[in-house]
């Protein structure tokens, strides 16, 4: 007979918090509906041509043209006006439904602008909003040339350009080795130029000021990449800058040969409360967990422009549960979306260009639902087969997450949503690329506190298959901790599935489920995660490998067994409130690195 023994370790985490007057469940970051923008869809848009990679980079423009409604600017890096690959801008003034009401072009041929540019610039590589810096009352522009040559080859340039309300250009003011007051020493191939972000008034002397990144800067070491900082004065030249690097500028993260810190840049606020607005640096070869994998870093700035702390992001830091693989690239695009959850934190967005769901580099973004010290609380991703992403919409090489730009809550559902680029869509033909206005979904109230009280676990009991004896011991009380984080991951059903063994679906009474430990998890954490009913998509449900849908979760209970277990069996109460209700419950085991689901019990509460 086996020998039954009281589970050692168990860890019990309620399924709420009872700090907040309503329960909010995890899973908030799905998309409720997209309108695409590209050479054959979105209204009045600028015709493109074959490579002209529009979704490159977008931003967020303010409401130029004063109809109420916010527009954007976006890039077509290989445009061929002037010459080939010299790069153009486009600012999209859009109508309330997404779609684009008229367009203006920038480029060297288009929409006022002065510049000189050569072949191959590629002007529009990176673009961000400025600031008012001549205090017209618009919005102005930035826009990044990463292969201008003044000075040697490939040093880089950023181009600052005062709009009119129309979008054309008003005055050009360019930063390059050789002009606008830039005093840094760029080298060969430095690419100033790929990333740029405003940064407010950091100094406070009432000037705009904007950071830059140069990805291929050698600082250090090869190609780790490094920013600047640019203190700006009224006619757009620079007063002084703050480089920071490898062991520079207060930035004491580690760096690697090729990690190209740098590569996408975006303010985020002041996310350390400290009064001083803070960025967000993608690293998009970084190599945590895999080659290429990539990874974030928020840093804490100081007026000055140094860094005071930082935070790093990726598949070995920061708290990031997701998984990245040889050569996703996260850290491609980077934004601050805003409080989509409602915990009074913003989230990140990240761009992964190079991810696999669905076929060879759709790409992929992930919200980051974070924490005030700068970790992952939790994410959703967003991709060919995750987080709701219309199908049939991506297709290989697209590189979704090319570019990000927060949005606002454009549809007025009270959630913000984004802005995504994927710039080698094939609308029209190949490599001319595309923009998705994304609206995504808020989170789901599910109880009330009173209510979802009741949901503890109230101890448990495992099964040692190896039939040794043991003394029994107590079984654990309900606790009032907080949930647990829930992670969310696709792997193979291990053998065996989640049970039912005892209870009515009663309300008032109690549920118990066993749970099978698969070997190669084993010593591991085991997870039941109650939701509502799960999603009517069951081609998701398949491909995801999740029964239950994120966005309905009320929370989860927790165990961890000694490596000599094989089976573990976690207890639940129903609240009497849940009465009608329908759930879904589904074990998770984590262990091993690897992210491994059981079968799912869905059940109607009576």
């Amino acid at each position: 007979m086996l020998s039954r023994l009281a589970l050692v370790g168990f860890g019990i985490a309620s399924l709420v918090s009872l700090a907040s007057a309503q329960v909010v469940s995890p899973g908030p970051g799905k998309v409720k509906g997209i309108r695409k923008i590209s050479h054959t869809q979105g209204g009045r848009v600028w015709p493109l041509d074959d490579e002209d990679q529009l979704g490159r980079s977008v931003a967020l423009m303010g409401d130029l043209d004063g109809n109420g409604i916010v527009d954007l600017a976006a890039a077509g890096h290989a445009d061929d006006d002037g010459g080939i690959d010299q790069g153009a801008a486009y600012v999209y003034f859009l109508r309330s439904d997404g779609q684009v009401l008229r367009t203006q072009k920038i480029s060297e041929l288009e929409g006022g602008f002065t510049g000189v540019l050569d072949v191959g610039d590629q002007f529009g590589r990176a673009l961000s909003a400025l600031g008012d810096l001549d205090g017209d009352g618009v919005m102005d522009l930035t826009v990044g040339a990463n292969y201008d040559d003044d000075g040697g080859v490939n040093k880089g340039a950023l181009y600052l350009m005062l709009l009119n309300r129309d979008g054309t250009v008003k005055r050009t003011t360019k930063i390059s080795q050789t002009q606008g007051g830039f005093t840094a020493l760029l080298r060969n191939n430095d690419e100033f130029g790929r990333s740029v972000a405003p940064l407010g008034d950091l100094d406070g002397d009432g000037d705009p000021d904007v950071i830059v990144g140069a990805p291929t800067d050698s600082t250090g070491g090869i190609k780790r990449g490094a920013l600047y900082v640019l203190f700006l004065r009224p006619d757009g030249t620079v007063e002084r800058h703050t480089k920071i690097a490898s062991g520079m500028g207060g930035f004491t993260g580690r760096l690697r040969n090729t990690d190209w810190f740098g590569f996408s840049l975006a303010n985020i606020g002041d996310f350390d409360g400290d009064g001083v607005v803070d960025v967000a640096v993608g690293t998009a070869l970084d190599d945590d967990g895999a080659v290429n994998a990539g990874a974030v870093w928020l840093l804490y700035l100081r007026r000055d422009g140094t860094v005071k702390d930082w935070r790093k992001i990726s598949m070995l830091s920061g708290g990031f549960t997701g998984v990245l693989e040889q050569p996703d690239q996260f850290g491609t695009g980077v934004i601050a979306v805003g409080d989509v959850n409602g915990d009074g934190v913003t989230e990140l967005a990240v761009g992964a260009v190079k991810d696999g769901d669905g076929g060879r580099e759709r790409g992929a973004v992930y919200v980051l639902f974070m924490t005030p010290q700068g970790t992952v609380a939790f994410h959703q991703k967003i991709s060919d087969l995750e987080g709701d992403f219309p199908p049939r919409t991506l297709n290989h090489w697209d590189w979704l997450g090319s570019a990000l730009a927060p949005l606002g809550d454009f549809d007025g559902d009270g959630v913000n949503d984004i802005v995504i680029g994927a710039r080698n869509d094939d609308d029209g033909g190949p490599n001319r690329g595309a923009l998705y206005i994304t609206y995504l979904r808020g989170p789901t109230t599910a109880l009330s506190a009173a209510d979802a009280a009741g949901l503890w676990a109230r101890g448990s009991d495992v099964v040692d298959l190896r039939d040794e004896p043991a003394s029994a011991g107590d079984l654990a009380a309900a606790t009032d901790e907080p949930a647990a984080s829930v992670t969310f991951g696709v792997g193979p059903e291990p053998e065996g599935s989640l049970a039912l063994v005892e209870g009515s679906g009663r309300a008032g009474t109690s549920l118990t489920f066993r749970l099978p430990v698969p070997a190669e998890l084993a010593g591991g954490v085991a997870r039941l995660i109650v939701a509502r009913q799960r999603s009517e998509d069951v081609a998701a449900i398949e491909r995801m490998g999740l029964i239950l849908d994120p966005a309905t979760v009320l929370g989860t209970l927790e165990a961890v067994a000694p490596p000599t277990l094989a089976e573990v069996e976690i207890t639940v109460e129903l609240p009497a409130g849940l009465s009608g209700a329908t759930l879904v419950f589904q074990g998770v085991w984590t262990g091993g690195g690897g992210h491994r689901f059981t079968d799912a019990v869905e059940l109607t509460v009576r």
